[in-house]
């Protein structure tokens, strides 16, 4: 685990693009915590722009529940969804948001709110990590008014 401190909402750039170098361009499911407002859709932005997707940014999907940005060519995506809104699996499993995150054209899943639904966290963890790369960003507020954040990456 990487413990980064006293982030301020500026910093999100570098460590995502550290992301970036990290997952040397295999598919990744990146799972972000954090309470209300700690920065997640901040920091997908920024991953976003990491990844080459310098426009189009959509804002936080709590409302869609998720939004797609296509990456590159042959219908690779970004997929970011935001499971705030999901009262039970059930429902989680209606949305789609599952078939989207093991699809072989999802290149990035970025998933906030996982930890709602331990079943479906605990899934992504068993079956994704054999296939695709899992990472864990944790942003919390501290102290000094800035942010902590926790990386936590498995996978091939």
């Amino acid at each position: 685990m990487k413990s980064l401190l006293d982030c301020a909402e500026e910093d999100y750039t570098q460590i995502a693009e550290g992301l970036v170098r990290w997952a040397k361009g295999k598919p990744v499911v990146l799972l972000l915590e954090g309470e209300m407002g700690a920065g997640k859709s901040t920091f997908a932005r920024a991953l976003l722009a990491a990844l080459g997707l310098q426009q189009g940014f959509q804002g936080s999907p709590t409302f869609a529940i998720t939004h797609t940005y296509p990456i590159g060519s042959g219908g690779r995506s970004v997929t970011h969804t935001d499971l705030y809104r999901i009262r039970h699996e059930g429902e989680l499993e209606q949305t789609g948001v599952e078939e989207l995150i093991w699809s072989d054209t999802t290149e990035w899943a970025l998933v906030e709110w996982s930890s709602l639904f331990p079943d479906f966290t605990s899934q992504i963890h068993n079956r994704l990590s054999r296939r695709k790369k899992v990472c864990e960003v944790e942003i919390r507020f501290n102290s000094s008014g800035k942010r902590d954040v926790l990386i936590r990456e498995f996978g091939t």
